[in-house]
């Protein structure tokens, strides 16, 4: 099945360049893990609050780093090298775009997520609460598997819109369903068995681990998508935009059957 297949594909696009991948990966749980450290510590042993203000600069670097992750790891996952250059050029281009997309994208999993909880706990003995508290966590549920997709397709992108992205994440999703669960199940299991049983190897490799699968799935689909487009000319390739075309993208698989 192509889900299995994208997940095992994607583990050996991180065993084939484990320790700068590691690294990389590690930078990034720095990045992303200060400022909610510093927060849990002030409230956890009642530290002055004061230091809640250097939560501000240590959370700046969080989603760039995560976004410059995700370059190193296309780069992975269409066969080329990695050096620590591409990581750090990946930080400055999109810096305010990337942060704006992770702030919205946060607040929509929060959201659900406080819905979904806040329902359940608040009317346990209502019927309709059941009902409202799980359409909010699928919907959460649905925003997570979304998430595996759209970065790579922003960094696939001739022109950088996370509209385009987003749309292009929905309509990967509809083709591939079953791909999607699979390499969200089997994401998210590797993930919950390392922070139980092996902490550092999740501080290491749990970022990267969830970006190279959404990654390796969106490279496959792509590159499936590009080789069934017919040039125009004899050595004339099909044009970014052409490629970047969800209506044709999802007629391609839906007249494949493929999952």
């Amino acid at each position: 099945m192509l889900g299995f297949r994208i997940f095992f594909k994607g583990i050996r696009n991180i065993w084939e360049e484990m320790l700068p991948l590691g690294a990389m990966s590690f930078v990034t749980f720095l990045a992303l893990a200060l400022a909610p450290l510093l927060v849990w510590a002030v409230l956890q042993f009642q530290l002055p609050l004061v230091l809640l203000v250097l939560a501000v600069p240590l959370a700046l670097p969080g989603p760039p780093a995560w976004y410059a992750l995700h370059v190193v790891a296309q780069r992975v996952a269409n066969g080329f090298a990695i050096r620590w250059d591409h990581f750090w050029e990946a930080f400055r281009p999109w810096f305010g775009k990337v942060w704006a997309y992770s702030a919205v994208s946060a607040a929509i999993f929060g959201l659900a997520l406080f819905n979904g909880v806040f329902y359940a706990n608040q009317f346990p003995d209502a019927g309709w609460s059941t009902w409202a508290a799980g359409a909010w966590l699928a919907v959460g549920v649905l925003w997570l598997a979304l998430q595996l997709y759209v970065i790579p397709y922003f960094i696939e992108q001739e022109q950088k819109r996370w509209r385009t992205a987003l749309r292009n994440a929905f309509l990967t999703l509809g083709a591939h369903p079953l791909m999607t669960l699979i390499l969200l199940v089997l994401t998210v299991i590797v993930l919950v068995i390392s922070i139980l049983i092996v902490p550092p190897m999740f501080v290491v490799y749990g970022p990267i681990w969830w970006v190279m699968m959404g990654t390796t799935a969106v490279t496959h689909v792509v590159a499936e998508f590009r080789k069934a487009q017919p040039a125009t000319e004899p050595g004339v390739e099909v044009t970014p935009e052409a490629a970047e075309d969800p209506a044709a993208l999802v007629a391609k698989y839906k007249n494949r059957g493929i999952q």
